[in-house]
């Protein structure tokens, strides 16, 4: 009695220290974003700034991806959606032979926790079962490889954690802290020869693209990554980037796309729109109010500077919102 009497009262103790010690963390990493974004000059710092201080509640709307969908629907329409097989607080108990033999399973409350199951996944891959905070993250797994349980018990941790701030030397993200985690099930679109789709990344400033991202060959390390203007100049020779193809060509649907992008952003004065050119036509990825965090490795001090600058002059003049 002694014993079990001593270690509820050591776990008190060591949750209470817990406690305390996460409080100040976030207190402190909050603090130190006030700092570093009180005068921004550069496009990461501004983006920076936007975590600190603007407190637009459709932030969090557009950061839920569940809620993102919804409002695209109702500025464009549902053709650009891909279907949700499920959304859910959780997949146990949920039919799982029921699904198709390709899918995707995602996070709707942070970026990047997904699990493409596809038959062009590499033969072997598997999800991991020893399970951390590292696990917010992608993967992809062949239908003949997937461990339902593993994928129960990975989808459970995501719902667990809070992306507003997480471990790691990131400043808090408020977009994402009062967002409802679910887990989405969505159909796995597809290109016409079959393959994963390009992801295209529209920065937008003030409802007009600035520039686009073009990631192709993948998730992770396999990823390639173009910059190009809205009229598919390329620029990436410019940034950090030493690997991408050259000559990309432009997609079909670019007009298009460059026209959902602006219907999206209309209003705001900076988000990227995510969208894929597959065979059933343009759909949409997600829409994200701070790429990277801030930290954009990519961006030479040139090109940080110059988007920095092309960001302030994309305000409408007396804007009082204007950092």
């Amino acid at each position: 009695m002694r014993a079990k009497r001593a270690l509820r009262i050591l776990s008190r103790s060591l949750w209470a220290r817990y406690a305390a010690f996460r409080f100040i963390y976030l207190h402190v990493s909050q603090l130190a974003l006030w700092l570093k974004a009180r005068n921004p000059d550069t496009f990461s710092g501004f983006i920076l700034h936007k975590m600190a201080f603007d407190r637009d509640l459709r932030l969090s709307m557009f950061a839920d991806k569940v809620k993102a969908k919804e409002y695209v629907k109702d500025l464009a329409g549902g053709k650009y959606l891909i279907k949700n097989l499920l959304v859910t607080s959780s997949l146990r108990g949920y039919p799982h032979e029921d699904l198709p033999r390709s899918f995707v399973v995602k996070a709707n409350h942070g970026c990047g926790a997904l699990v493409l199951v596809w038959e062009g996944a590499k033969r072997g891959e598997r999800l991991p079962t020893k399970l951390g905070r590292e696990n917010w993250g992608s993967f992809s797994i062949h239908p003949d490889d997937l461990d339902w349980e593993a994928l129960l018990n990975l989808s459970d941790l995501w719902i667990t954690q809070n992306y507003y701030h997480r471990y790691g030397g990131r400043y808090p993200q408020w977009a994402y802290l009062n967002i409802d985690p679910r887990i989405i099930v969505e159909e796995l679109v597809v290109t016409d020869l079959g393959t994963i789709p390009t992801d295209y990344k529209f920065t937008m400033f003030h409802g007009k693209c600035d520039y686009i991202a073009v990631i192709s060959g993948g998730h992770g390390q396999d990823r390639l990554v173009n910059l190009l203007d809205p009229e598919w100049n390329d620029w990436t020779a410019e940034s950090n980037y030493t690997n991408y193809p050259k000559n990309l060509t432009k997609p079909k649907h670019l007009g298009e796309m460059l026209e959902l992008a602006e219907t999206l952003s209309a209003g705001t004065d900076f988000i990227r729109v995510d969208l894929y050119e597959t065979s059933d036509g343009v759909k949409f990825g997600e829409l994200t109010n701070y790429p990277s965090a801030g930290n954009l490795g990519w961006a030479t001090d040139q090109i940080d500077q110059a988007l920095g600058r092309r960001y302030q002059l994309s305000f409408p003049p007396n804007n009082s919102s204007k950092p």
